[in-house]
Formats: structure tokens, C-alpha cells, sequence
């Protein structure tokens, strides 16, 4: 039985998405120039919306900028001398109208704070709130500090550094990616685009590649193609840093 996963709109990859409506509703079309297939095409991929992880954001860069933005805010207060628990109290109470993910994760842990909750669970919380290894790695390292009176201050400062340069890195990446994609992208429709447009000032010439076996064959033969090429390309631009 197909389960429905739990979506939001907020985690849908938007770009991707469309993408894949216009290019599987525009393949169906070029290649077997069928109104049903094409409605058939979007249907499927609202489906595979649903109850797949397809279409979903990589979140991995919206919680490095959260992460990083968690670690300014307290920093300032860590700097002064305060401890961990100290500086996530302060800097949530200077920061309560700030409605951001970064301030509801302080928000968060300061409640926890006030609850009496062990520092093992504090950390936690910040793992779960920001699951990426940056965040897991400074988790680690603040609670060696409490063990070997390590200031905090110059854990927070050395993670920042770090995740300033590896945040660089990713900007640089990506935007050497997006000019890939946009080929790869121009280059899996264009086929599509040359059909209609040979359809539609020499339709007699198409007409032996819709109505006959050998043709429907060719035509269907080339549309695999250009769908393994789209799932290649996209595995090419596709890795973690």
C-alpha cells in the first residue's frame, strides 16, 4: 500500500519540480503527441511528490546558515565570559521578538535550561535542531570544555572560522553548478522543442514516426534516452562538499 508522507511546502525544491512537470509533460507530448499521457505525466509527478523524497530541498545549507547565525548570537556573550548556559539565556532574552530558526533554537534550549535539564540533553537538542556534522562536532567539543575548563569562547570562534570557509566554499560550488544545470537543462528540452517545432511546419513528416510501429518504437527509443541523459546529468551536479 502507497503511504502519503507528511509535506510542506516550505521543504519542496520548487525549481525541480516544475522542471520535472514541463519536461515529462512536454517529452509526452513531443514524442507521442498524446493530450492523456501528458496528464498522466503530471499526475505522476504529483504522486511522487507525496510519497517520496524526490522533490524535497537539501536542507544541509539552510541549517549551515541557521548553525551559523546561532553561533554569532551567543558568541558576543561568550566573549564577555559567560558560559554556555549563560550566554544561551542572555542572548534569548535580547532576542525574544526574533522569530528566526537560530532564535527558536535558543529559545528552545534556554526553556530547557530553566527546566533543569542535563547539559548531556542540552546538546541534544542542538543535534537534533541542527543535524549537520558542524554542529555535531562543536556539541562534542563544548562539552570537553566543561571537562578540561576550556574557554567556550574560543570553541565558538574557531567553529566560525571554520564554517565561514566551508560556507565559501559551497557559494563558489554552487555557483559553478547553477551554470551546469541551466545546460543541462537546455539540453534535455531542446530535443523536445525541435519536434514541435518540425511538427508544426512539416507535420506530414512526422505523421510515419505517431501512426507506425517502427516510428512509435524510434520515438519512444529516443525519449528513454533523453531521460537516462537527465538522470546522469543530474548525478553529475549532484554531490555533497
Amino acid at each position: 500500500m502507497i503511504k502519503f508522507k507528511m509535506f510542506s511546502i516550505n521543504n519542496l525544491d520548487r525549481s525541480k519540480f516544475i522542471f520535472d512537470l514541463i519536461f515529462y509533460a512536454l517529452g509526452f507530448y513531443a514524442f507521442y503527441a498524446n493530450i492523456g499521457l501528458v496528464v498522466v505525466s503530471i499526475i505522476l509527478n504529483i504522486v511522487l511528490l507525496k510519497v517520496s523524497n524526490y522533490y524535497d530541498k537539501d536542507l544541509n545549507a539552510y541549517y549551515l546558515d541557521s548553525f551559523i547565525d546561532f553561533l554569532n548570537q551567543i558568541n558576543s556573550n561568550l566573549a564577555i565570559g559567560m558560559g554556555f548556559d549563560s550566554a544561551i539565556i542572555a542572548s534569548s532574552k535580547e532576542l525574544h521578538h526574533d522569530q528566526s530558526y537560530s532564535s527558536q533554537t535558543l529559545h528552545i534550549i534556554n526553556r530547557s535550561i530553566q527546566l533543569g535539564i542535563d547539559v548531556q540533553s542540552i546538546f541534544e537538542i542542538l543535534n537534533e535542531r541542527f543535524p549537520i556534522p558542524e554542529a555535531t562536532l562543536f556539541s562534542r567539543m563544548m562539552l570537553l570544555s566543561k571537562e578540561t575548563g576550556s574557554n567556550p569562547s574560543n570553541i565558538a570562534d574557531i567553529t566560525l572560522d571554520k564554517l565561514y570557509m566551508t560556507y565559501k566554499v559551497k557559494q563558489e560550488i554552487n555557483t559553478i553548478l547553477f551554470q551546469k544545470k541551466m545546460e543541462q537543462s537546455i539540453l534535455c528540452i531542446a530535443p523536445m522543442v525541435i519536434i514541435l517545432f518540425i511538427k508544426s511546419t512539416s507535420s506530414d513528416f512526422m505523421v510515419i514516426l505517431y501512426q507506425t510501429l517502427i516510428g512509435k518504437g524510434v520515438m519512444s527509443l529516443s525519449f528513454l534516452l533523453i531521460i537516462i541523459m537527465k538522470f546522469i546529468s543530474e548525478k553529475i551536479v549532484r554531490f555533497d562538499i
